[in-house]
């Protein structure tokens, strides 16, 4: 993205010598007394100093901005855009950083490269402002700053010195944003994006020129948001079950990591979040799923979404999304507080599963929560290919056949070296999760249990029987204070290698004991039906009871006590549990499906469910 090949040049030479001087002072001062905190110390694993706002915003100042232009660069940490400036020339380049120990860091930078860049430790509104020809915030999200400030920038706008603002990123919300839009004495364009605009204002010249601005009125501002979220509900969005987990998220900052192509944002924030930061590399592409291929074959299964990631981020200023992986961008959404984390169907696909749950940990709030659905590699349909169910197995297709029955866990199998695929043990799995999280609900959707024969069960014996039967683990955690000092250095996450724990052997683990691993759900009426998993195993729990029973259900950190009344048998085959009590009208409506009967009480006393398998409160 560099303009031309010596500025390339000189920013990659700059860049290599910030990374150094940061890599030693990481070294002999750590990350917090070092002034990397958590921002650089990620910056300096991918082995650049610079992410991509500070390349975006270089590069826009390099191609408008006079050489001999007087700048200030704001809130800006050690300084690396500044210095990435003057290596390209820039000779009246200033920073300011308010943190004594990001400026030192800056300084042992300048000092080590030799810079004549001047550095301001103190709060930039301190300084004499209209001397600079352009004062620019990459990211400024701090309580002290905000819409008070906005009377001082718009003086400074006035005196003809032009400022530069990322949307979303001065201050705690947009409320200065909100202030500089309404005054007609300055105007502003968008002279680029990237999970937000970057906005240059300036002096009006006596009209407003708002250059992205395609709303007149909130009538208008209406219209277009329920358009875009009627085209996500069309695309098929709004299904699935983390969207009925409004007991997760409702009310709450969302992080989803792996969202895919954006669509998911215009779900969650008109049911109920309070904000949605979606990350993900195909972010803002073309390569957005379509559901309604799953049901019409003429439909594309990913094709370009009508509605851009932009516009989704324009319509909705509580979205940001970003085109990236999340260690890239931590420091910023760091920033943003986000309350819970959530990972749909992602985290098999993952080549760096413990650096991303680090990074969760780190930028979740304190207590926050993660809520993640893994599909299991090693299970019937871990092979990502259909068939998905062995109900739906078409045994004249060939190329179904080549992957039923655990044959994608043969090492020469196609889909064994995928490397999208990374094949991580469900225990070793469960224990990274553990150093970060508290692990409040584990569930385990089991499928194909009748297929398993002892001849495939010996075959596989290496494998847990967790592994082979469970095709998706529904995991509900709060985030630890601090990780747990867990050594897991020794531990495979991706691709292990084929005699990894080759020596263990679980062929002694009893199948029954996954014979009632259930998942029920709550009818209109407030009566109890069987989801389909492990072949309606809820319907067979319910014919184990007796009226009078007491049934304690879990779902994610909700508890609920129910009185067993008999069965009702109008609904044939599968038939529902009656109960004695009323259930919330809260949970009829939002949160009705997707609970695990974890107990049953006869008697006062608790009785064994034999295969209850959903491992709950793990300590």
């Amino acid at each position: 993205m560099w303009n031309g090949g010596i500025m390339e040049e000189g920013i990659a030479n700059i860049d290599s010598k910030m990374l150094k001087i940061g890599k030693d002072r990481l070294e002999k001062l750590g990350a917090k007394d070092g002034g990397m905190y958590g921002y650089y110390t990620t910056r300096i694993d991918r082995e650049s100093m610079l992410n991509n706002d500070d390349e975006e915003i270089i590069n826009y100042i390099v191609k408008n901005e006079s050489k001999d232009s007087q700048i200030l660069e704001v809130a800006a940490g050690c300084g690396q855009v500044s210095f990435a400036l003057e290596a390209m020339s820039f000779g009246k380049v200033e920073f300011c950083e308010f943190d004594k120990r990001r400026s030192a860091f800056g300084r042992a930078i300048a000092e080590g490269i030799g810079s004549s860049v001047t550095i301001h430790e103190c709060d930039y509104r301190d300084l004499d402002l209209p001397q600079y020809d352009l004062v620019f915030v990459v990211n400024a999200v701090s309580s002290s700053l905000g819409g008070k400030d906005a009377e001082l920038l718009i003086e400074l706008i006035n005196s003809e010195s032009d400022v530069m603002l990322k949307y979303g990123y001065y201050g705690v919300d947009n409320e200065i944003f909100d202030i500089l839009d309404d005054d007609g004495s300055v105007a502003y364009e968008v002279v680029f994006s990237t999970n937000q605009e970057f906005r240059r204002y300036t002096k009006s010249s006596g009209k407003r020129n708002v250059a992205n601005t395609k709303i007149d009125s909130k009538e208008d501002l209406a219209e277009k948001q329920n358009e875009a979220i009627e085209i996500a509900r069309d695309w098929g969005y709004f299904s699935g079950s983390l969207k009925q987990r409004s007991d997760l998220w409702k009310g709450l900052r969302i992080l989803d990591v792996g969202m895919g192509g954006g669509p998911h944002s215009l779900a969650y924030i008109s049911l109920g979040a309070a904000a949605y930061y979606g990350i993900d590399p195909l972010a803002g592409t073309g390569h957005v799923r379509d559901f309604r291929s799953n049901k019409d074959p003429s439909i594309p299964a990913y094709h370009p979404f009508p509605v851009s990631t932009e516009e989704m981020m324009e319509l909705f200023p509580q979205i940001s999304i970003y085109s990236d992986i999340l260690e890239n961008v931590s420091e910023e959404i760091t920033r943003k507080k986000p309350q819970i984390a959530i990972l749909s169907a992602v985290t098999e696909h993952l080549q760096d599963l413990r650096s991303v749950f680090q990074s969760i940990w780190e930028v979740l709030d304190k207590r926050g929560f993660l809520h993640l659905t893994h599909c299991n590699y090693y299970s019937w349909t871990g092979h990502h290919e259909n068939p998905r169910a062995p109900a739906n197995w078409d045994k004249t297709n060939e190329a179904q056949n080549k992957v039923i029955d655990w044959k994608h866990l043969d090492p020469k199998h196609h889909r064994y070296k995928d490397v999208n695929l990374n094949r991580v043990r469900l225990d070793d799995f469960r224990r990274l999760l553990n150093k970060y999280f508290e692990i409040v609900q584990w569930k385990e959707s089991i499928i194909a249990l009748e297929r398993l024969t002892d001849e495939i069960r010996k075959k596989h014996k290496k494998y847990t029987l967790s592994e082979l039967l469970s095709n998706v683990v529904h995991v509900t955690c709060i985030r630890r204070d601090s990780p747990l000092e867990d050594d897991i250095s020794n531990l495979q996450f991706h691709h292990p290698e084929d005699d990894y724990r080759s020596d263990e052997d679980f062929s002694d683990q009893d199948i029954k004991d996954f014979e009632f691993n259930n998942s029920v759900m709550f009818s209109s009426m407030g009566d109890l039906a069987s989801h389909s998993d492990n072949n309606h195993a809820g319907t067979r729990l319910f014919k184990t009871l007796k009226i009078g029973d007491r049934l304690r259900l879990r779902k994610g950190l909700e508890f609920l006590e129910i009185e067993f009344g008999g069965l009702d048998d109008s609904f044939g085959e599968h038939p529902r549990a009656k109960i004695v009590d009323e259930i919330p009208t809260k949970i009829l409506k939002e949160n009705f499906n997707l609970w695990t009967i974890e107990e049953v009480m006869r008697d006062g006393e608790s009785i064994a469910i034999e295969g209850q398998m959903t491992q709950s409160f793990v300590k």
